[in-house]
């Protein structure tokens, strides 16, 4: 029986590892799951008492592979990441030969569960929740101004300097996914809360400049966790389970576009590299739309009449 070396060449995943994270500028984590997805694919071929690299695996040995985890129960979103990371993988070898054992395979189905959201009501709520005698209160109020009020991710809230700021114009230059920057536009509450934050934060570490949220020691910034305990712990004083910041930023995309918003506008202010991954919040709005009709409407649940009627 081949050990693990005879199917899964370190060496060239390694530097498979080096392209995503110095060409493709992918996180760590993404990266790592791109591995761990390889070295899967090397063990389900082994136990398969299959011979040869990874990068000679034929067709037949790939859709094997799919179909012995769909067997163990792995649902479609998760089978369509590990063809993408095999996908990945013989594209970057493309530059030697035309194998590709992908090439023919359809991504699998998977059932797309929609995002929950709150209500305007309820984002506004938590929003201003922060007791003004709590210490941190400023500091959390602009935290949850950002995340509902402009969208951004933890990670961005995390990277945002000072400098990136400019309140005269209402914009904030966001330090995306990958490396990449875009400008946001930024409402008047969140700019009133950034405000009180700063001169709070000037007058605690005697600076203007640097993270826009520091952290503990010099030059620190707080973590995405405590971003996370941030949120969490306001909304459950109010009264709400189950919000963390990505729920803010679902929010803030679903209630764009249910006032009118277009879409590639909101692809934009969310930094999405694909139009399809803002499309869930179309289906979303739709459902929402779907639902206040068939509470609402009088007729919503009328029969219909027969072929005859006008």
């Amino acid at each position: 029986m081949p050990d693990a070396s005879d199917l899964c060449d370190e060496p060239l995943l390694d530097a498979f590892g080096r392209h995503l994270a110095l060409e493709r500028r992918l996180s760590p984590h993404t990266v790592r799951a791109y591995l761990s997805d390889l070295r899967q694919f090397a063990e389900v071929l082994r136990s398969m008492r299959a011979r040869g690299r990874i990068e000679e695996a034929t067709r037949e040995q790939v859709r094997a592979y799919l179909a012995h985890l769909h067997g163990t129960g792995v649902g479609g979103r998760s089978l369509g990441r590990k063809l993408s990371s095999l996908r990945a993988f013989f594209a970057w070898l493309g530059g030697r030969d035309n194998h590709d054992p992908t090439a023919a395979l359809t991504r699998p189905k998977e059932r797309r569960a929609l995002p929950r959201v709150l209500s305007e009501t309820q984002a506004g709520a938590l929003v201003e929740s922060p007791d003004p005698q709590c210490a941190d209160a400023g500091r959390d109020r602009a935290i949850l101004e950002l995340l509902y009020g402009s969208g951004l991710r933890a990670s961005e809230v995390v990277a945002a300097d000072v400098e990136d700021l400019d309140l005269s114009t209402r914009l904030l230059r966001v330090h995306g996914k990958g490396g990449k920057e875009r400008i946001v536009p930024m409402g008047g509450p969140c700019v009133m809360a950034l405000k009180a934050h700063l001169e709070a934060r000037a007058a605690a570490i005697g600076s203007w400049q640097g993270p826009l949220f520091p952290g503990r020691g010099s030059g620190g910034r707080i973590s995405s966790r405590t971003v996370q305990r941030i949120v969490t712990a306001w909304a459950g004083r109010s009264g709400m389970g189950g919000v963390h910041p990505h729920l803010l930023r679902h929010t803030f995309a679903t209630h764009l576009l249910d006032r009118g918003a277009e879409l590639r506008a909101v692809q934009e202010l969310l930094g999405h590299a694909s139009l399809a991954t803002t499309q869930i919040y179309t289906h979303l709005t739709l459902e929402r739309m779907r639902t206040a009709y068939q509470q609402a409407h009088p007729h919503a649940g009328e029969e219909t009449g027969s072929d005859t009627d006008p």
